[in-house]
């Protein structure tokens, strides 16, 4: 192949490369889930994309997209990002997912919610979990002790 012809290829080849961003993988996301799901336990993609947006320099505005673009799941997505991010923008944007109805997985149960149950699901914080930090080991995590007929406890970490 001659030096003069590979920028001729190039530009033909160019245009059958798909380039995604992440707030356009996240805008597609078919089920909303945070955590390990399926039999394996894995993370969705959703949450991946969630993730991905997160390291963006304006994520605040490219959650505020996927709340007026993306699938029902995505809007929701973006609602917990933008709830943890920016509260006014979650205030102005969270009627987007009224009377939406949701898929979501929750390790290997699946169902559906809708937006209003997903709003008040944000507003407790259950769907803000990945935004806080992890422990750096489970050594150091607190571990939630069960006694029989009795109620819960954090005990102390480990050595």
């Amino acid at each position: 192949m001659h030096v003069r012809s590979f920028p001729a290829l190039l530009a033909c080849l160019l245009p059958l490369v798909a380039w995604s961003a992440p707030h356009d993988d996240l805008a597609r996301a078919e089920l909303f889930a945070f955590g390990g799901v399926g039999f394996a336990g894995i993370t969705s993609e959703g949450e991946k994309d969630f993730h991905r947006v997160l390291t963006e320099p304006n994520p605040i505005g490219l959650f505020a997209w996927v709340a007026g673009h993306g699938k029902p799941a995505a809007r929701i997505y973006a609602l917990v990002g933008l709830y943890r991010l920016d509260r006014a923008t979650y205030e102005a944007l969270k009627a987007s997912v009224k009377g939406l109805s949701v898929p979501t997985m929750s390790g290997c149960i699946g169902g559906l919610i809708t937006g209003e149950e997903a709003l008040r699901n944000i507003e407790r914080g259950i769907h803000g979990r990945p935004l806080e930090p992890k422990p750096s080991s489970p050594a150091t995590a607190p571990a939630r002790v069960w006694l029989a007929g009795a109620r819960s406890f954090d005990a102390p970490p480990r050595p």
